[in-house]
């Protein structure tokens, strides 16, 4: 159970259609196909699949009814894997069939959901950033000098190492901290 709601996410975020079921107790997928025709296969699947929202609402919310902490984890974790769903039609009923399932406001659901994937977005942009950042220090440019020219500039004079210092050969690595820093000012300058 706990592997199928890893897995849910990711699936989800492929844009597939989840149904979920659970098998008799001993049973895994090979198991339970080899010992039932596949009519009576077909036939429990028709009858015992469930969408993932229902699955994983009545899997997580399984004696936490009267834990509030527990119950807003659980509520949390839906959530998530509602944001993960690329499009906005299936999300967005998505979140009304949560806000009637959990009796929580839609509105309240759909800020969380857009939270989520406002942070989700951040995360990939931060990752794009840092990978631009590490891809160019491992290839240098041509405009930028190569290790055995900084070795010989290094041997020459002090005002020529401060040149180059202040030149454009740290501007492109430091580039990436710069907007950072500048992300948190304009993020968190008031505070």
């Amino acid at each position: 159970i706990k592997a199928s709601l890893r897995g849910i996410d990711m699936l989800l975020a492929e844009g597939l259609n989840i149904k979920v079921m659970l098998l008799p107790e001993g049973d895994d997928p090979d198991s339970f196909a080899q010992s039932h025709s596949t009519s009576e296969l077909e036939e429990y699947l028709a009858s015992h699949e469930q969408d993932f929202i229902e699955f994983k609402t009545k899997i997580l919310l399984q004696g936490v009814e009267n834990d509030p902490v527990q119950r807003s984890k659980a509520i949390t974790d839906i959530v998530r894997s509602i944001s993960v769903i690329p499009d906005e039609i299936t999300r967005a009923l998505y979140i009304k069939e949560c806000s009637r399932r959990l009796e929580i406001d839609e509105k309240l659901l759909t800020r969380q959901v857009a939270k989520k994937i406002a942070d989700q977005r951040e995360k990939d942009a931060q990752q794009r950033q840092r990978q631009s950042a590490r891809e160019s220090l491992s290839t240098p440019s041509e405009d930028s000098p190569g290790v055995s020219q900084l070795q010989e500039e290094s041997t020459s004079s002090t005002e020529k190492d401060i040149v180059n210092l202040s030149g454009d050969t740290y501007s492109h690595f430091l580039q990436p901290y710069e907007r950072e820093v500048l992300r948190y000012v304009l993020r968190y300058g008031m505070l």
